[in-house]
């Protein structure tokens, strides 16, 4: 498989890494595939990082991991606070950090040179609106 990288809308290309066909589905594991698995991979590694039982890494006078941890968090309660005025407005709020986070974690690995990003396709974009409409 050659593969020349001489446009930037290159990057928008499906390629598939393994093939397999199975009757009249294909099932390839393509470079999407993969950056989602990658995604998931690095989101489980920082919520079990949250999730330490006896861990001394937040305290009083914060780190710098604790400062964006709690800039992200103060930037999207206020947007769970602005746009959905009801009394219940808190318990929309994990699924969308969770939201925030996938897109800027998704786009942030668009910015890097002959990567590939997965909110360009709108399969991506469809599904996850889709599945939270």
């Amino acid at each position: 498989m050659n593969i020349n990288f001489f446009s930037p809308l290159e990057q928008f290309q499906i390629i598939p890494i393994i093939s397999l066909p199975v009757g009249f589905v294909d099932l390839s594991i393509i470079n999407e595939t993969v950056i989602l698995f990658l995604m998931f991979i690095f989101g489980s590694l920082i919520f079990i990082s949250f999730g330490k039982t006896g861990d001394s890494s937040f305290t009083i006078v914060p780190n710098r991991w604790q400062t964006i941890v709690e800039e992200f968090y103060i930037l999207n309660i206020g947007l769970v606070k602005c746009n959905i005025k009801t009394i219940d407005s808190q318990k929309y709020f994990p699924i969308l950090f969770f939201i925030f986070l996938f897109v800027l974690f998704t786009n942030a690995i668009g910015l890097i040179p002959y990567s590939f990003t997965l909110t360009s396709h709108f399969i991506i974009t469809f599904s996850l609106s889709l599945s939270f409409f």
